[in-house]
């Protein structure tokens, strides 16, 4: 059953399409205006991937395929978490388009096809995620837009819980670094949306990743009382214990991440001693991934900037940017460091200024 046929039964629509099987135009569409300098390097790689030999995909589906490229999904989570998502993001692409290519080109009964298509989709979302740390916004926003499209015939709520948290996370950071109040709106909505496809889900990390969404979405609403209410549903939610049976990508929803998630909200409140503080027990964890340390210290530097503590600020911003030279992938780290670029010139902070313009250069050439 190839693929177009197999949209119209899923979706219930005799004209439903799963749409097109290329990422076409990898900077194009609503987000042009983003700075280009901040994912340019590693878009390049996400094309020169795409154009390597293609994988021979099988003549037919089974599910020892469905369970290899889960596989694949959960290998690329685990290891950003130490390398950062620009050295994956090639990688994961290719994993999802040699996925694609089996809806298209395979035969598979329709229980394995409904399995293809969800996979797929998580894998789209993987990419999105990587290219997301990476820099590349427009090439996130069109890959979650790929696994939206396919979560609506894949009759899977874990999977739409998971393209609408991360739509919503998108939508946040947009807000967050630009100017308009829309982007907090849609972000907002996004929450809405996961947390009611997430009622069907009894994992209580996973419900604690919308509520953190939500909550991240309408501190920049300016919404106190709302963001104060949504990360306590998020800890309520974890105080239920943890499952054998979440997914890869939300076991790293501790409370270590409800306070880095707290301490990003109350800056968006202005509240930015609170956020230094909440941002400073997040790094108190010894086993904390290489990655997650990396935006932890990134984030606490970006709290003292705002707090007019330069000196601490460039401290953090120093130790976050060895983590980079050491070859974690992380642009999204490095722009959570330019605040604190902006604000010093080459006198009392000339080490950090050179590093940053260093790693700048060579991470976005």
């Amino acid at each position: 059953m190839p693929r177009a046929a197999l949209a119209p039964v899923l979706a219930g629509d005799p004209d439903a399409s799963l749409g097109d099987d290329g990422l076409g135009d990898l900077s194009g569409g609503a987000e042009e205006d983003v700075d280009r300098r901040s994912f340019g390097g590693l878009a390049a790689g996400a094309v020169a991937g795409l154009m390597l030999p293609e994988v021979t995909v099988p003549a037919r589906v089974t599910a020892a395929n469905i369970r290899y490229l889960r596989a694949c999904a959960d290998s690329l989570y685990s290891r950003d978490q130490a390398v950062g998502g620009g050295v994956l993001l090639s990688q994961a692409v290719r994993h999802w388009r040699h996925s694609q290519r089996m809806l298209d080109e395979s035969d598979y009964s329709e229980a394995v096809g409904r399995d293809l298509l969800r996979v797929t989709g998580s894998l789209a979302v993987c990419a999105g995620w990587l290219a997301f740390d990476g820099g590349n916004l427009p090439l996130a926003r069109r890959l979650y837009g790929e696994a939206r499209l396919l979560t609506d015939g894949a009759g899977d709520p874990l999977l739409s819980v998971h393209v609408l948290e991360k739509l919503s996370m998108l939508s946040a950071f947009r807000a967050r670094t630009g100017q308009s109040r829309g982007p907090a709106r849609e972000a907002a909505a996004l929450a809405e949306r996961a947390a009611e496809e997430a009622r069907s889900v009894s994992l209580p990390r996973v419900r604690a990743l919308v509520a953190l969404r939500r909550a991240s979405a309408v501190s920049l609403l300016g919404d106190r009382a709302g963001f104060q209410r949504a990360v306590a549903d998020a800890r309520r939610e974890l105080d239920r214990g943890v499952s054998g049976d979440d997914p890869e990508w939300a076991k790293f929803v501790d409370e270590y991440e409800v306070k880095g998630q707290e301490g990003m909200g109350y800056l968006n409140l202005g509240e930015a001693e609170t956020s230094a503080a909440l941002h400073r027990a997040t790094l108190e964890p010894p086993d904390l991934a290489v990655r997650n340390r990396l935006c932890a210290r990134a984030h606490l530097a970006n709290a003292l900037i705002s707090e007019g503590d330069v000196t601490g600020a460039v401290g953090e911003a120093t130790e976050a940017l060895s983590a980079l030279e050491g070859g974690v992938t992380c642009i999204r780290a490095l722009n959570e460091l330019r605040p604190v670029r902006d604000a010093v010139g080459k006198g009392s902070a000339e080490e950090f200024c050179v590093r940053y313009d260093a790693l700048q250069r060579v991470l976005t050439a």
